[in-house]
Order: C-alpha cells, then sequence, then structure tokens
C-alpha cells in the first residue's frame, strides 16, 4: 500500500443515460462508452517502483437491475493491463478495489478502465471510481503541488552518478545486465530547442528508451524504443535515464546523439542582367533550406527570353530553371547572386500576341514556312484549355491547316499537335508562369497558308465565336418552305440564314443533308444558331431531319442560323434548310402537310414499304387565269433518265388523276379561282415498281424545266 501522505481522494462521476453519451471531466481524466459496454478511463501516473499496489472505492449510486459484474483494468500506455480487479455482483455502494501494478515508473502513464457489463435488458448504472492522490497525470501542468520529487525515486536521481556530455558528440553505452540503467547531464540554455536520436536507427543495438528530466526532477520528455524526439529546456542542465526497452531483461550497447538547435539565415539576391521592369525582392531562409525561385513575373529583356537563373551573369555557372521542378528546390546553404539567363529569340516569337481568356484571335499565314506566336499568363495549380478553329476540325469559316506548339517560358514542351475543335488541348500548371503557343501550317497539308483562330480558356466548355455578319449576307428564310443551299468552292465555306422570332413563341429548325434526310443532297452539314446579338442558341447540331432542333425565343428579335460543312462529309455539296413554329417538319409528305413545290425546281421522293399509305403528297399555290403543267419522272413508263426506280401516277385536286404520261406529256391544271394545288403521288395501277425513287416538278410553261 501507499504510504498516506501520497493519497487524497478524486472522485469524478460518469452519467451514462444511453448508449450515445460520451462526457469528459476535468483534471486527468476522461470517459466514455463502447457500446454494449461501459469503459470509463483515469488517467494517471504512478510513482516510479517496479511493482505497487493501488487500492480505492467505487459507488453504484442508482440505476436499473443489478450490473452482473464490474471490472476495473489499468493498462499502460501501450494498452497492456498490468493489473485487474473484479467486484462481486451486483456490487455495494464504496466497493473496494485493489489493483496489484508491475514494472513501472514515474514516466509511464497508467489508464484505469471501469467496465460494467450490462444484461440484454439495457441497464443502466451511475459509477463514481475514486482513484489515489499519486495517479494524478505528472504531464498536466495545470495540477499544483502535485510532482514526482527526487526522493520519491527508488532508483534514485543522482546527478553526481551520471555523465556528462555535449552536444553534437556521439555517446556510445552499453547496458550491462537486467534493470539497469545509465544517467546522463547535460547543461543547456533554457528556451533553446533540442534535437535527440537514439542508436541513428540501427536495429543491430539495443532497443532502448531515455528519460529527459529537468534539474528539479521534472519529467521533460520521453520517447519509447529507439525513436528521435526534440525537447525544448526549461533550466540549465537536463538528465537522461537510459533503459532497455521497457525495462526489458536485456542487455546490449546502444548509442546517444544530441544537437542543439541553431539558425543561420543566407540571402538569395537577384540580378535581372540587362533586363527591365520590377526586380524581384532578396529572398531569405535557414540554412539548409528549400525555397522557390521567382518566375520572369514584371520584367523582361527585348528581343531574349528568359531561361531562368544563373550563378553567373554570362551564363557560366549553375543554372537554375523551373524544367524538373527546379525552382521549387532550390537548396540554399550561402548568401549567392542569381543573374537572370536570357537567350535570344526570333522576331515572331519576340512579338508574340496576347491572348485574353475566352476571346477568339483571328490569324493567318501567308507562306508556308511562317509561323505566328502567341502567349498568356498561367498560375499555379489552375487548369487551362487551347482550342482553335482552321479548315479540317473547325466551323466552316477557316481556310488553312494549321499545327499549334505550346510551351513554358523556359521553352519546356507542353504539347504539340494538329486539331482542337471539338476536343481542346488541356494542361494544368504548377507554378506560375507564361504559356507560348506557336502556330505553323500541317506539313502535310496541300492547305498550308490561309486563316485560322485561336482561344484559351479556364472552363471546359469553348468559348463561342462571333456571330456577327452583315445584314446583307444572310439569306432570308420563311415559316415552313424549306430553303436549298450549296458549297461550291474552297473559299464558300459557310452560309448565313436568318428569320424573325417572337418572345416566347416556340422554334423548330430543319435541315436536310447527306447523312440524314430525303437521301437526295450530297452535303454533310452543321448548324450554329445566335439570337442577334450573338448569344448561342445550339452549336454543331449535326443532325435535323428527323428532330428537329427546339428553342423558345426570349425576346422579339432575329435568329442568325450558320451552315458549315460537317468533318467527313467533304467539303462542297447540297443541302437544304427550312423553320416553323409547329413540330411538323416543313413538307412531311403527308395530305395534312404535304411537301411545298418550287415552281420549275424538281423535287425527288421515295416511297418505301414503310410510308403511310405508300402515298407522298405535294402542293404549290396557284392563283386564279393561269394555266400550270406538271411533269414526273420515274421508273421506264415516264423514264427521262437518272435511275429512278418507282412507276407512279398522280391525282392532282378535284380527282383529276393522270397516268401514262408526265415526262414527254405533263397533267395540265387551269385554275379558276386563287386556291392551293395538292398532288398526290402514289404506284401505278398496273406495276410491279410499287415502290421506289421518282421526281416531280411543275411550272407555267409548257416547257419541261430542266
Amino acid at each position: 500500500m501507499l504510504n498516506k501522505k501520497y493519497l487524497y481522494i478524486i472522485s469524478a462521476f460518469l452519467m451514462v443515460w444511453s448508449l450515445a453519451l460520451t462526457s469528459c471531466f476535468d483534471f486527468d481524466f476522461g470517459f466514455g462508452n463502447d457500446k454494449d459496454n461501459y469503459d470509463n478511463w483515469g488517467y494517471g501516473s504512478p510513482p516510479e517502483i517496479n511493482n505497487i499496489t493501488l487500492s480505492g472505492t467505487i459507488n453504484v449510486t442508482c440505476g436499473g437491475k443489478p450490473v452482473p459484474y464490474i471490472r476495473i483494468e489499468a493498462k499502460s500506455q501501450q494498452g497492456w493491463v498490468v493489473g485487474s480487479a473484479s467486484l462481486a455482483s451486483p456490487p455495494s455502494n464504496n466497493a473496494s478495489w485493489s489493483i496489484g501494478i508491475w514494472a513501472f515508473d514515474s514516466s509511464t502513464q497508467v489508464c484505469f478502465q471501469v467496465k460494467g457489463y450490462q444484461d440484454n435488458n439495457g441497464n443502466q448504472q451511475l459509477f463514481a471510481l475514486d482513484l489515489p492522490a499519486p495517479l494524478v497525470n505528472v504531464y498536466d501542468k495545470s495540477v499544483t503541488g502535485i510532482k514526482l520529487n527526487v526522493g520519491d525515486m527508488p532508483n534514485g536521481f543522482a546527478p553526481e552518478n551520471g555523465t556528462q556530455i555535449a552536444v553534437n558528440t556521439r555517446i556510445n553505452g552499453e547496458i550491462t545486465g537486467s534493470g539497469k540503467v545509465d544517467w546522463y547531464y547535460l547543461d543547456v540554455n533554457a528556451g533553446t530547442k533540442y534535437y535527440f536520436w537514439q542508436n541513428d536507427s540501427n536495429d543491430n543495438l539495443l532497443p532502448i528508451d531515455t528519460f529527459v528530466y529537468n534539474n528539479e526532477g521534472e519529467l521533460v520528455s520521453l520517447e519509447y524504443y529507439n525513436k528521435s524526439f526534440s525537447f525544448t529546456a526549461d533550466s540549465n542542465r537536463v538528465y537522461f535515464k537510459v533503459r532497455a526497452y521497457h525495462g526489458e531483461d536485456s542487455a546490449g550497447a546502444y548509442t546517444l546523439y544530441c544537437s542543439e538547435y541553431s539558425v543561420i539565415i543566407y540571402t538569395v539576391t537577384f540580378n535581372i542582367n540587362g533586363g527591365s521592369g520590377k526586380i524581384p525582392s532578396p529572398m531569405t531562409n535557414r540554412n539548409s533550406s528549400y525555397i522557390t525561385l521567382p518566375e520572369d513575373d514584371g520584367f523582361s529583356k527585348n528581343g531574349y527570353k528568359f531561361r531562368g537563373w544563373n550563378t553567373d551573369p554570362f551564363g557560366m555557372g549553375d543554372n537554375y530553371t523551373n524544367t524538373g521542378g527546379n525552382f521549387q528546390h532550390f537548396y540554399i546553404n550561402k548568401n549567392i547572386i542569381l543573374y537572370a539567363n536570357w537567350i535570344s529569340m526570333s522576331s515572331a516569337e519576340a512579338n508574340a500576341i496576347k491572348l485574353t481568356a475566352n476571346t477568339w484571335v483571328d490569324g493567318s499565314i501567308t507562306t508556308s514556312d511562317d509561323e505566328v506566336w502567341y502567349v498568356f499568363d498561367v498560375y499555379q495549380y489552375s487548369t487551362y484549355y487551347v482550342w482553335w478553329n482552321e479548315r479540317l476540325y473547325c466551323d466552316g469559316t477557316k481556310t488553312m491547316d494549321i499545327k499549334v506548339d505550346a510551351y513554358y517560358s523556359n521553352d519546356t514542351l507542353v504539347f504539340s499537335k494538329d486539331g482542337a475543335w471539338s476536343i481542346p488541348q488541356q494542361f494544368t500548371v504548377s507554378y506560375n508562369t507564361k504559356v507560348k503557343l506557336k502556330v505553323y501550317s500541317e506539313s502535310n497539308s496541300k492547305f498550308n497558308t490561309g486563316t485560322f483562330a485561336i482561344v484559351f480558356s479556364t472552363g471546359s466548355t469553348r468559348p463561342g465565336s462571333s456571330a456577327s455578319v452583315p445584314e446583307v449576307s444572310m439569306t432570308k428564310l420563311n415559316n415552313n418552305k424549306w430553303t436549298d443551299g450549296e458549297f461550291t468552292s474552297a473559299s464558300n465555306r459557310v452560309i448565313w440564314y436568318s428569320f424573325d422570332v417572337s418572345n416566347g413563341t416556340t422554334y423548330y429548325v430543319w435541315w436536310n443533308d447527306r447523312i440524314i434526310g430525303d437521301g437526295y443532297k450530297t452535303l454533310d452539314i452543321k448548324v450554329d444558331a445566335f439570337y442577334n446579338n450573338d448569344t448561342p442558341i445550339f452549336t454543331e447540331e449535326d443532325s435535323g431531319w428527323s428532330s428537329p432542333r427546339q428553342f423558345t425565343a426570349n425576346s422579339t428579335t432575329k435568329v442568325k442560323l450558320r451552315v458549315y460543312a460537317s468533318l467527313g462529309g467533304g467539303n462542297y455539296g447540297t443541302f437544304a434548310i427550312a423553320y416553323s413554329t409547329n413540330s411538323a417538319r416543313p413538307g412531311n409528305g403527308t395530305n395534312a402537310n404535304p411537301y411545298q413545290l418550287t415552281a420549275n425546281y424538281w423535287e425527288h421522293g421515295y416511297i418505301s414499304t414503310t410510308t403511310p399509305r405508300r402515298e407522298l403528297c405535294y402542293s404549290f399555290y396557284a392563283t386564279v387565269g393561269n394555266r400550270y403543267y406538271i411533269w414526273w419522272n420515274d421508273g421506264s413508263i415516264n423514264s427521262g433518265g437518272g435511275g429512278f426506280t418507282m412507276n407512279i401516277q398522280i391525282i392532282v385536286s378535284g380527282g383529276k388523276v393522270s397516268y401514262g404520261g408526265g415526262w414527254s406529256s405533263p397533267t395540265i391544271v387551269d385554275v379558276t379561282a386563287d386556291q392551293t394545288i395538292k398532288i398526290t403521288v402514289l404506284a401505278a395501277t398496273d406495276t410491279t415498281k410499287d415502290i421506289g425513287s421518282f421526281r416531280i416538278v411543275y411550272g407555267t410553261s409548257n416547257t419541261r424545266p430542266n
């Protein structure tokens, strides 16, 4: 039992109202619960002895049904059970307990765990655990009057028996037998930080624990099992006690090393070496540390590009660039002057055009060996996207094929690519710098001169290019009316259309091309739509036949449609485009919505097994007093060539049926009142060619249109 002069009672109460409750109290006790067990912890450090018996009481002050039993365990800081006690079931108030604790000293923390096991009925109890006074935690400096005095240590605290050591000197020691310890002392400067190494991570030496005390016997620091550590001296002398790891019955050699933390400040000064602008401020840091060197932000040299820093003004010394991250890992171990390292650059690079994010810049190359340079600033940890518009990967407005190389300001290559319209070139930077873009003609293309455009952004959506175009360059569309278009030359790469819209009205845009259409157009196209203020409605849509592009106007204004050749669909050919205010495609071939014929313009048709009623309907508007002629061209009966495969007959408004003529002998319609003439095309009654292709046209002349 402990001497009474070292005992006093600290009581802490844990009320466990539910399994989810966790409470913490002042001083050196922490309490908690662990699902089915009440695990209540008190922390303390006993005096430095090898074996001791501690005793106390525990109270059961309220609660439900009796708890089956209560167990108290003492555990080391490493979690080992070093003593335990079980109380009678059910425990009575002021139930006494005692625990024998073995092989611990003053620097070891002991935890007391109270387990109140409950039954399946969820019983709850209120416990109070009384601990003896020496268990107050010596690390808790807020608890006054409790510390380990020199005279309390059974193993003795005898500085005169220790060995004096010095900083920066290796100590070679040896534990000679079981339970033996070695003492050392070191004169120190209060407030100074010291570093301590045990065995230098040499696994062949004896694993040791080291305890550091000040000259009043207070524990300053400790570390188990060869770990290195640091401490700040709070007196003018410290004492080291070394033992085998955890007091094991072991012997063997060990090493110690202690060093004083000292700071030497070095300065790096910068010279921009003939450049102009803002000189970077000197940088200071402690010895043997790393600093980040500045980029060329704020200074430059006309006709030259910055290649980093050099220890020699003529570039003959050690060079430091951002290649490989050297700017982030410059090792400073002396005062030093660094000089800007410059190299000359081409006139095109020297006159690089500054880009602004999200703003397209148009460019051109007039000879195949020309190059155009652009530049923009980039910032650490940011991601950037570079896009360009050219002949092949494009919106159809540019005329040459280009390639783009991107470099950081130190000439490190970022990418070298020949296409970035649908998919941009993306990169993330690790430091603040500049990116340069070199644009030049694609070497294996015959389109090695002409126009292009380029842009960068910090978002993954391609910035919209301008839709501005003179009014005279746009063809006006009429509601529910197809308009034919055609690309005929290399310079004709985009065609513009427009139509008026009313606020709140829904519109549908349709087009007929080579890939998705009626089968008679020869060019695959894409369509962009913009409001008159250039706000995009949709872009890069490549299909508008079966499913139109739909939008609801947000104002009463004009809508502009940009039509251009789709990648892979050829550069030249025909298409048609239309808009409507209903969801039925203009001229869908039904009686309710016939295809609209244009005078003297042949309309191609095709009837298949899936065509409703195996017939197609067409119409045109006729005015009173005129005579109209209707021609058609089909398989063999009315063949005018062209490879059409179906023999047809037509039914004209009013029931007039024509069959057996149409190519050499047109159907004639005399109009006595303004009206819409409807023409129904269906298979001839006496033919096996009841599906296939044909064409039809009307006019007001008795001469068949070409």
